[in-house]
């Protein structure tokens, strides 16, 4: 009995040595197998997370372009909205010549205002012109007055051009004039005329504006201001836009307000410097008046504000 129960018991004691190792061996292979399983599942999971679906990955696209356009139509009325911009100008073709607005080159920053009296009542004052009467709006801050004022106005395109809104409508200055009283009317015309062929065109035209207004404001004094000088650099280099062109058409508006018996206001010699050109400090491209300039021809007229 001893001999066959020792027996026994070392048979038994190879099964239970080879059991642990069988067991070592199952959890092995199988740690082996969840190995590459693992990282597969682990890519898997990395790829779903940086995939986009077929929808969005259309989508996506058209967000981004929605984006750059709200960007770009900001950016482009910032632009507009400013008041340190500089201009390259583009050549001039006759007849459609049209200077740009003076509100989108000012120069940068708040410069000290000239000192002179502002006139306390305002009311029923008019100023007619293009882009430096818009410059003129910007800056003079003239309470209850009146500006219709854009940029390329000329005395053909003011007939026509319809640009003043009335309400839900959108006239033109004579159409306005026609619903409106002023006591006082200052115009300014002529810088984008000056590339014209014929100047007696020029004349011809300004006279019949200057009727039209005389009929549909019989109570207001009219004024013809001078055109403005450029900078010498602006009149050596541009063959229409210059200072000698310049004082031969307002040598024209002199002999319309006389034979209009009407008052002619040499607003340039105010503004000119000793060689009758626009003082380089006085604008950003030659042209458009800046802040201190602006000042300086609201003084020139300031008599006739006043009175």
């Amino acid at each position: 009995m001893n001999r066959r129960y020792q027996k026994i018991r070392k048979q038994i004691a190879r099964k239970n040595r080879k059991r642990p190792l069988i067991f070592r061996l199952l959890l092995l292979s199988f740690l082996l197998f969840l190995l590459p399983a693992g990282g597969y599942l682990a890519s898997r999971t990395l790829a779903a997370s940086q995939e986009i679906s077929p929808k969005e990955s259309i989508q996506s696209p058209k967000r981004e372009e929605s984006s750059q356009k709200t960007s770009n139509v900001l950016s482009s009325q910032s632009f507009e909205e400013s008041a340190d911009n500089t201009m390259d100008r583009d050549r001039i073709a006759e007849s459609s010549y049209s200077v740009v607005s003076s509100s989108e080159y000012a120069q940068e920053g708040t410069l000290p205002p000239v000192s002179f009296r502002i006139p306390t009542e305002t009311e029923g004052i008019l100023f007619i012109g293009d882009s430096r009467t818009e410059g003129l709006a910007l800056y003079s801050n003239l309470p209850q007055t009146t500006f219709y004022a854009h940029k390329g106005l000329t005395v053909k395109s003011i007939i026509t051009e319809s640009f003043i809104k009335e309400g839900q409508d959108t006239v033109t200055v004579l159409e306005a004039l026609e619903r409106h009283r002023y006591s006082k009317i200052f115009i300014m015309l002529g810088i984008n005329e000056l590339g014209w062929s014929y100047s007696s065109v020029f004349s011809e035209q300004y006279e019949k504006l200057v009727d039209q207004i005389q009929k549909l404001q019989p109570k207001a004094n009219v004024y013809i201001q001078s055109i403005l000088p450029v900078s010498k650099e602006k009149s050596d280099s541009d063959p229409y836009i210059n200072n000698e062109r310049i004082e031969s058409y307002n040598e024209l508006l002199k002999q319309i307000a006389k034979k209009q018996g009407i008052s002619y206001l040499p607003v340039n010699e105010k503004i000119m410097d000793s060689y009758g050109c626009l003082p380089a400090k006085a604008s950003v491209d030659g042209v458009h008046l800046n802040q201190e300039y602006c000042l300086k021809w609201l003084a020139a007229i300031e008599p006739e504000l006043s009175d």
